[in-house]
């Protein structure tokens, strides 16, 4: 791939590091936490490639904590025993399973640099609470509530994008409020994406999300689901539904999601 630009962050314009915070983004970054919920079901169907669907699993974890959001670590756990109840059943499996991601997960943190974005969270949590008026996604809904919208069908059909390398007068303001005031639309997820493009386009995308989940597919494809599922859980305080890339990704799952879907109809018929 090389010179081509995959960890982005340094190469914007006015980047600034947060010292011995290391957290890396990547374009389509959606497929760590997809590696994740594949590499885990088909260990759970106990396909025969169990060492690298493993490492397949521990890898994609690894990038999940690379990223640094407190809610993609803690939910990633919560949605993937989700997946082995889902697969499993409640049985003294599940207990096992749930041993072994544990030993994983503690294995991964041991290591210097997972330490140290835990503890960076830590730190984090302490400040970025909604009970801080000076947090910045508590600031970003006061503004995008009660000052932002000029009418109540801009309200419901989105102000807009504010493209980086458009310089028009909205981009401009835009970027001035997150530079002078700490507003930035994309903090708050899915409800942040209703204030640009609307609320009915977003509940459409939170609709094939569910619809994802809820289409009988044969067991070895429920992580097609439950990766949808867990898409829409972290996005209400982080934009990885719709970072950079991650549509594309979408667009290959929900393809495969209707082919799998199509073909166990067929043989029903």
């Amino acid at each position: 791939m090389y010179p081509v630009i995959v960890f982005y962050g340094p190469s914007l314009e006015g980047y600034i590091p947060i010292p011995g915070d290391p957290r890396i983004r990547f374009f389509g970054q959606a497929f760590g936490s997809l590696g994740f919920f594949f590499g885990l079901n088909k260990l759970l169907q106990k396909n025969s490639m169990v060492i690298s669907n493993l490492l397949l699993s521990i890898l994609c974890l690894s990038v999940i904590f690379l990223m640094g959001f407190r809610t993609m670590s803690v939910l990633i756990v919560f949605f993937a025993y989700l997946l082995i109840i889902r697969v499993k059943g409640l049985n003294w499996n599940f207990f096992w399973y749930g041993l072994l991601c544990f030993i994983v997960v503690i294995l991964i943190l041991q290591m210097p640099v997972f330490n140290k974005i835990i503890q960076n969270m830590v730190l984090r949590n302490r400040t970025e609470t909604l009970s801080n008026s000076e947090y910045a996604r508590v600031l970003q809904f006061e503004y995008f509530t009660k000052h932002h919208f000029k009418s109540f069908l801009e309200f419901i059909f989105g102000s807009g994008y504010p493209h980086p390398k458009q310089f028009c007068a909205y981009s401009q303001y835009m970027y001035e409020l997150s530079n002078n005031s700490n507003i930035n639309w994309v903090d708050l997820g899915l409800l942040s994406l209703s204030w640009v493009i609307g609320i009915p386009a977003v509940l459409i995308m939170i609709a094939y999300s569910i619809k994802a989940f809820l289409l009988k597919v044969p067991p070895a494809y429920y992580y097609l689901g439950m990766w949808f599922i867990y898409l829409v859980a972290v996005s209400f305080t982080t934009a990885e539904f719709f970072r950079e890339g991650n549509f594309v990704v979408q667009a290959f799952a929900l393809y495969l999601v209707e082919k799998v879907y199509s073909d166990r109809m067929q043989k029903t018929i």
